[in-house]
This record gives C-alpha cells, sequence and structure tokens, in this order.
C-alpha cells in the first residue's frame, strides 16, 4: 500500500506561482529516491491543470514527514491532504 500526499496551494502572497510550487515540489527530493519517484510526472503544467502537486509515497512515515516539512516551510501558503492509495 502507498500513500498519496496532495499539496493544495492556497495563497501565493507576493511570491510568484511557479517559484513556489517548483520549491515545493523540490522538498520532496531531500527525502531521497522515494521523493523523486514519488513526483515523477508532476509538472508545473499538470499542477496548473489539476490544481493540486500529488506526491506518492511508499510508506505512511515518509508522507508524514514531507507533510510536516511542507507545513514548517510554508503552512500559511499551502495545505496538505494524505490519500490512501490501493494497489489492485
Amino acid at each position: 500500500m502507498a500513500f498519496s500526499v496532495r499539496v493544495y496551494f492556497d495563497d501565493f502572497g507576493n511570491l510568484h506561482k511557479d517559484r513556489l510550487i517548483g520549491q515545493v515540489r523540490r522538498l520532496a527530493d531531500e527525502f531521497g529516491l522515494p521523493g523523486i519517484v514519488g513526483k515523477r510526472n508532476q509538472t508545473n503544467q499538470r499542477i496548473h491543470s489539476k490544481g493540486y502537486l500529488r506526491i506518492v509515497w511508499r510508506t505512511r512515515e515518509q508522507a508524514r514527514r514531507y507533510q510536516d516539512a511542507v507545513a514548517e516551510f510554508w503552512g500559511d501558503r499551502v495545505s496538505t491532504k494524505r490519500f490512501r492509495v490501493r494497489n489492485k
């Protein structure tokens, strides 16, 4: 079972939209290979069209750590939500 974290961009403030999206997306790189693989195919264009960034983590603990890191850096500008991904 995997865990998907969706990051919704609530308020950009004085930051450029693409810059904030890039920073939140690159934060996943700090978690090593699971973060790099988990953000696969999440381009700025896709994020703009869907309205959120979706990163899939292998464990609940990895997903929680990522959510905590996002909240620490951008808590007032973004919100996160965790979903369980069921394998077929």
